[in-house]
């Protein structure tokens, strides 16, 4: 089962966000629930696999550091790897 959650907004939300604020809320959101990056949400897709569209290699280098998975598939697509 899917389910959107803050990381997954945060991500989508980004380039809306001023850069400085949206960083601290990443490190808030991965501090409190690493396990986030590996939920999936209502495309198949992992948080890495938007961040990769994002290209914030800062955010992506947070993102990988708790876990999140670069062979995750996006409903049996492309992973996180093959995108970047």
């Amino acid at each position: 089962m899917w389910e959107s959650n803050a990381l997954h907004r945060l991500i989508h939300e980004w380039p809306e966000i001023p850069r400085a604020e949206a960083m601290k809320q990443l490190k808030s959101i991965l501090s409190q629930a690493p396990h986030l990056v590996k939920q999936i949400d209502e495309h198949g897709r992992i948080p890495l696999h938007e961040a990769i569209g994002k290209g914030d290699l800062e955010m992506l280098r947070l993102l990988l550091e708790v876990g999140s998975p670069v062979e995750a598939m996006k409903r049996g697509d492309w992973t996180p790897l093959m995108q970047a």
